[in-house]
C-alpha cells in the first residue's frame, strides 16, 4: 500500500497546505473575531 508515489504525492499536498494555513494564519491575525471564530 505505501510507495514512494503516494509519499512525494502527500508531502506535495502537504506542502500546499501549510502555505494555504499560514496564509489563512496571517489573514485572522489582522482580525482577532476572526481569530476567535477558528478556536
Amino acid at each position: 500500500m505505501y510507495n514512494e508515489n503516494s509519499r512525494a504525492e502527500r508531502e506535495r499536498k502537504t506542502a500546499k497546505g501549510q502555505v494555504e494555513a499560514f496564509d489563512g494564519m496571517n489573514w485572522a491575525a489582522t482580525d482577532l473575531t476572526s481569530l476567535s471564530f477558528y478556536f
